[in-house]
């Protein structure tokens, strides 16, 4: 196999799978894929044939590029601890830390109600964020180093369709702790997660809003082939179970001291971002905001655009005004003018590909000028240094592009009413916006805080229910009250640790429905990803039971096994490398004093050895026993491994000496 080319390629390929996470698991699904190019097994013989296609499949393959991971950083931000690392990513990259793993695992099971139990102790809207959620949860999962993603906003919304009825079936109105009224203006996303809060939390909840239903954006701008007006009412319904209390069509120009002397304590400000930031052209024609017409479009889809359309912006709301455009009567041509390339425009890569597949036309690198006698002109741009968001400036060019089109939309952005802020007596930071507390989201007005895009502007929904959730868990702790409880985690039976590895053992493709639940490789339960992309087995599993730590399997690396090669941190989810941050075994004192690795050396052995100790730059040495640290210092948890190791696994300490 390695003398030829095509027996390199499938060579490499082979090796590419064995050092990506679950690479040693997959032999028996490996060697299913190479038993084919044998004639017959009796000879073992091999096909040249089939080697040859195999070969030559292995360097097309998705499954072996690069560009198969993520295309963006895939590290979650909290720094790769010494002991208990496990975490599922996808849970760190959700801005409300949603229970992933947990619902997943509940889905798996068909325990629906159980499953929705989980997603909303800290999201109440599962039926829209299981619809529209940009799903950054995903660009996390561990599985993409493997084949593809986890579909978790999917599973998601199988949990709440679910488990939704009999949910609410046995869902008691919680009774009100205290009589504190608590006022929220805005029935958006933001303003429905803070009424479920709070209302569940036991306060006294009213929600106003200047329109006749409840759901913001969602319900009025986002068209329903993006999601239905029944998802949307069934999170509505659920919020108004939880006891918030809804007031429509009230003054949008809200006062909050008429709030307060009608007997509200607190104020929640989640007005949105209801101002379209226009754009001006030279000609004769007004251009028209894409969020308005996508109000106009819910309302009723029958408008004259014309016969061509031009969107201008490369966001969401460009991405949904195009697709509508699409759906408008007479409409032959939508195109989206952005001034940049497609790779920066801001919309979510799922979007993106949705309108290139409905059949709009990106017209990229142009700059909108003019717009006079159905023409509209455009700049020519050129990409140019990045700028302070990373992004490559446009660079303009003399060519002027000219576009035939009967309609422009402008959807370049939403701003927040700052004016109407500012008389409620707000104060505004130096960039314009409106100062808080970062903790809590209080403003400089007291008790009145503020959430969803009225803070820092457009935000996602799953962003605007952080908002809330930081908020509400403030105030419900200034009225000596518990927000809604999280469960702890259970240690895991041998048995899922089982099905968990047999899940790394297989690549497989996105699965229909619930089924897809099975994929999910329970990253807050277990990792250890680190030990299987090793090619030196440099990291090994230590099975430690102890106070001082949250579960009983430790990572443990050994210095003498390490050649450096940098695997481990590439795909650990941690932002760190193993090799370097974890509690690390070495061999002889000269390694131990090259190396700035936390880490131990065994000094003396016996029934009360003596370890040289280096823990956050600092070296000391101590005397350990089985009943615990007998001289020097040393944190539990960490001692706790150093013994472990010695008691239990005394071979890893010198290579030629298995005692």
């Amino acid at each position: 196999v390695r003398r030829g080319r095509q027996g390199t390629n499938g060579h490499l390929s082979l090796l590419r799978r064995l050092l990506k996470p679950g690479g040693y698991l997959r032999i028996n699904q490996l060697a299913e894929e190479l038993e084919p190019i044998l004639d017959n097994e009796e000879s073992g013989k091999i096909n040249l044939d089939k080697l040859k296609t195999l070969a030559e499949s292995a360097v097309s393959d998705a499954d072996f590029l690069k560009e198969k991971r993520s295309t963006g950083n895939r590290k979650i931000e909290r720094k790769l601890p010494i002991t208990d690392c496990f975490v599922a990513p996808c849970s760190a990259g959700c801005p409300i830390g949603q229970d992933i793993s947990e619902y997943i695992d509940l889905v798996n099971q068909a325990k629906y109600e159980e499953a929705f139990a989980t997603i909303v102790r800290k999201n109440p809207l599962p039926f829209i964020t299981g619809t529209i959620c940009n799903h950054k949860c995903m660009s996390k999962c561990t599985r993409l180093d493997y084949d593809e993603s986890v579909q978790i906003r999917s599973l998601k919304l199988v949990a709440a369709e679910k488990g939704y009825g009999s949910y609410l079936q046995n869902m008691c109105k919680p009774k009100a702790e205290k009589n504190t009224k608590i006022a929220i203006i805005g029935a958006g996303p933001s303003g429905l997660a803070a009424g479920y809060f709070l209302a569940k939390g036991g306060l006294d909840v009213t929600i106003f809003d200047k329109r006749n239903q409840a759901g913001g954006t969602v319900q009025y701008v986002i068209p329903e082939f993006r999601i239905t007006r029944g998802a949307i009412e069934n999170d509505i319904e659920f919020v108004k179970r939880a006891g918030a209390k809804f007031e429509f069509g009230v003054d949008p120009n809200f006062s909050i001291n008429q709030l307060k002397d009608q007997g509200f304590k607190y104020v929640y400000l989640a007005i949105g971002a209801g101002k379209s930031s226009s754009l001006s052209l030279e000609g004769d024609v007004e251009v028209k905001g894409a969020i308005p017409f996508l109000e106009e479009f819910n309302q009723n889809p029958d408008i004259n655009l014309g016969e061509n359309v031009a969107v201008i912006g490369g966001g969401n709301s460009a991405m949904d005004a195009a697709r509508a455009a699409l759906r408008v009567k007479n409409v032959s041509k939508v195109y989206v003018v952005y001034r940049r390339t497609k790779e920066y425009m801001p919309a979510d890569q799922e979007e993106l590909d949705l309108a290139m597949g409905e059949g709009v036309i990106f017209q990229e690198l142009l700059a909108p000028l003019a717009l006079q006698n159905g023409i509209l002109k455009c700049q020519r741009m050129a990409l140019g240094e990045p700028d302070s968001s990373g992004r490559r400036s446009p660079v303009a060019t003399e060519e002027v592009v000219e576009l035939a089109v009967d309609t422009v939309l402008s959807a370049t952005g939403e701003m927040v009413d700052y004016e109407l802020l500012r008389k409620n007596g707000f104060s505004i930071n130096e960039l314009g916006g409106i100062m808080v507390n970062p903790e809590t989201l209080e403003t400089s007005v007291k008790n009145v805080f503020i959430g969803g895009d009225a803070l820092y502007g457009p935000s996602t929904v799953v962003e605007a229910i952080n908002h809330a959730s930081k908020a509400c868990a403030a105030i419900l702790e200034r009225e000596s009250l518990m927000a809604v409880a999280v469960d702890g985690k259970s240690e895991p039976s041998a048995e899922k640790l089982a099905a968990i590895a047999a899940r790394k053992g297989v690549l497989e493709s996105v699965k229909l429905g619930d089924a897809e639940a099975a994929r999910c490789l329970d990253c807050n339960t277990v990792c250890n990803v680190c030990t299987e992309v090793c090619p030196n087995r440099a990291n090994v599993v230590l099975a430690v039971s102890a106070q001082g730590l949250k579960n009983n399997n430790q990572i443990l690396h050994i210095d003498g096994m390490c050649n450096e090669c940098g695997n481990c941190a590439t795909f650990c989810p941690n932002n760190g490398a193993p090799y370097k941050d974890k509690l690390t075994l070495f061999w002889n004192e000269g390694d131990f004093m090259n190396s700035t690795n936390p880490g131990f050396l065994l000094v003396s052995a016996g029934d009360e050895p003596v370890f040289k100790v280096r823990l956050e730059g600092n070296t000391g040495e101590v005397k350990l026993s089985a009943k615990g640290l007998v001289e020097g210092s040393i944190a539990e948890n960490v001692a706790a491994i150093v013994w472990g190791a010695y008691e239990n696994y005394g071979f890893l300490f010198n290579p030629c000496d298995l005692k």
